[in-house]
């Protein structure tokens, strides 16, 4: 199969990946008559969606370049072919043409649409007055909590089948999960066995379990388990009790594939709520589900104007101190706060130190190494305690996986280091102390894409590899033979996409660049946010300035969808 030429000086530019070269090519053989333009807008669409994108934006491609043609030529282009259909039109083609400039892939034009009825329909006719349980909502929620925003939130659970609920970290979102769980089931609106606690990761949902347990008044509530949500999916296929109250944490992370199978499974008659926070990172599949929904809760014509619940009070650090003060200065584009607040010598909680190139971060691997990893490794010498969690007390974040300045190399020079102290020998891949991160699901073990252990030493010489924040059958600590792993990694340092979910004591970023365009506002916020005590960046003023003038933007009709 033969590309049109523009598509073949883009692969050899990398500014597409072969597969976007393939399906090009493959349209142009299906339709050889057509104008080549139309290949060549197929090969962009499927490279945006490996971006984050659900669709091409024509209007920002068309004209570029001598390969681009105008908007109008290529528009008429893609209308007289036979690979393209309108987005009213039902017959099947493999290109969707909506609004006369989006451009998608017929499988994610088809989850959007989902998506968007699916969360039209939960939205359809006004919410229930809450007035018939204002004694249950008064007493799991007293007026004048954090400007009511907690009472917000319990009304629109209580009265309808949608409820958004949008805030920062520390601002009280799974908290206030316990308090809807405990008014609907006074009420008698649902059962425990119908309650559905999930996230979208194994620890983001080990996290809001704890979170609900030690929030609740109610036994039936502290025993509810949380899972992650392709588990429940997987699980909803056989359950005989269907779900009548789904919780989604994290909401965030959720792209629009798993978005769509959700609003697929949830019977219609369920209720559905969605918690996460808006500024951060999206998914690293396509959409920016939880942002649009929030976008669009914030216009009035929309149907989710009345769904939408924005916390603002923070519980876990003073919106005056340091991480609240910088957390709030990137959300309000302030770039000279962030400035100010990291060099306030007054506070010690934010610190801002630079970083020479790739000879810098090496030293940074080697002084942390010295004074955290090799004590850390070196003190696991007897059976790990049952609460042992060395790692989640600090973490180095890092803006890239690859490169330089990347996660990978930070691991493998911590882990050299590691070796030269004797800690870990050359082949042996499960010593004592070391971090490991899950990169797949696994239903065989349970373990989750992004799940953390830890190498633990074990009875007669043996090695188990701890997961603190996971549960086995008997309610213990999760530990499993080092054989039974799925796709792995050493974890000494991750990427802040990697880290949504998590929370630690303190955490070091490394953002890598003021010209990287990952280096984005949310990247930042969520790498700071990450932190409850102390957070250091190891970055110029420039590359934080590059940062915060850089917003991470995902090509989506969904707002639209939900606005119109």
């Amino acid at each position: 199969m033969k590309a049109p030429d523009a598509v073949e000086d883009l692969l050899r530019e990398r500014a597409i990946a072969p597969i976007d070269r393939h399906f090009a090519a493959l349209m142009s053989d299906l339709a050889p008559d057509d104008d080549p333009s139309v290949a060549l807008a197929a090969a962009l669409a499927s490279a945006a969606t490996r971006e984050g994108h659900t669709c091409l934006d024509l209007a920002e491609h068309a004209g570029r370049d001598r390969r681009t043609p105008s908007p109008d030529a290529w528009i008429a282009s893609l209308e007289a072919s036979p690979l393209v259909r309108q987005a009213t039109s039902g017959k099947p083609a493999p290109l969707v043409l909506a609004r006369g400039r989006r451009l998608y892939l017929e499988r994610l034009f088809e989850l959007e649409k989902t998506v968007a009825a699916g969360v039209r329909a939960r939205c359809a006719g006004p919410l229930e007055a809450a007035d018939p349980h204002a004694a249950l909502i008064d007493r799991h929620v007293p007026a004048g909590t954090a400007a009511d925003g907690p009472r917000q939130a319990v009304k629109i659970a209580l009265g309808g089948r949608f409820c958004c609920i949008s805030g920062g970290p520390g601002t009280g979102k799974t908290t206030i999960v316990a308090r809807i769980l405990s008014v609907l089931l006074d009420a008698g609106l649902v059962s425990p066995g119908g309650i559905a606690l999930t996230a979208p990761t194994g620890k983001a949902a080990a996290r809001l379990q704890q979170a609900v347990r030690d929030a609740s008044e109610r036994p039936d509530v502290a025993t509810l388990e949380a899972r992650t949500i392709h588990r429940w999916l997987n699980a909803s296929r056989w359950s005989e009790e269907p779900t009548h109250l789904l919780v989604v944490d994290e909401a965030s992370m959720v792209d629009i594939t798993i978005m769509g199978e959700v609003l697929a499974t949830l019977p219609e008659t369920a209720r559905l709520v969605l918690l996460g926070d808006s500024m951060q990172l999206s998914s690293v599949q396509p959409g920016s589900v939880f942002a649009d929904l929030v976008a669009a809760g914030a216009s009035g014509p929309s149907p989710l104007h009345s769904r939408i619940v924005e916390l603002r009070h923070n519980w876990r650090f003073d919106a005056e101190g340091g991480i609240g003060r910088l957390a709030e200065a990137i959300r309000r584009d302030d770039a000279d706060g962030v400035i100010a607040a990291l060099d306030d010598p007054e506070e010690p909680a934010i610190t801002r130190r630079p970083l020479d190139g790739a000879e810098g971060f090496r030293r940074l691997a080697i002084r942390l190494t010295d004074d955290v990893y090799a004590p850390q490794v070196e003190g696991m010498t007897s059976a790990a305690d049952e609460g042992l969690d060395p790692f989640s007390r600090f973490a180095v974040l890092c803006g890239h996986r690859r490169g330089a300045i990347g996660s990978a190399r930070f691991n493998r020079l911590v882990e050299e280091g590691l070796r030269e102290r004797g800690l870990a020998r050359q082949r042996d891949g499960f010593y004592v102390g070391r971090p490991v991160i899950i990169m797949r699901n696994d239903p065989a073990t349970g373990l989750s894409n992004g799940d953390t252990g830890i190498v633990v030493p074990a009875e007669g010489g043996a090695r188990r590899v701890l997961f603190p924040q996971l549960r086995d059958d008997r309610g213990d600590a999760l530990r499993l033979p080092p054989g039974r792993l799925p796709d792995h990694e050493s974890v000494f340092a991750m990427t802040v996409h990697r880290s949504q979910g998590s929370e630690y004591r303190d955490v070091t970023v490394v953002p890598g660049g003021e010209e990287s365009p990952i280096l984005t506002r949310e990247l930042l916020y969520t790498a700071v946010t990450r932190a409850r005590h102390t957070v250091t960046i190891h970055g110029s003023e420039d590359e934080l300035r590059a940062a915060l003038a850089r917003r991470t933007r995902r090509v989506s009709g969904l707002f639209d969808a939900l606005t119109d």
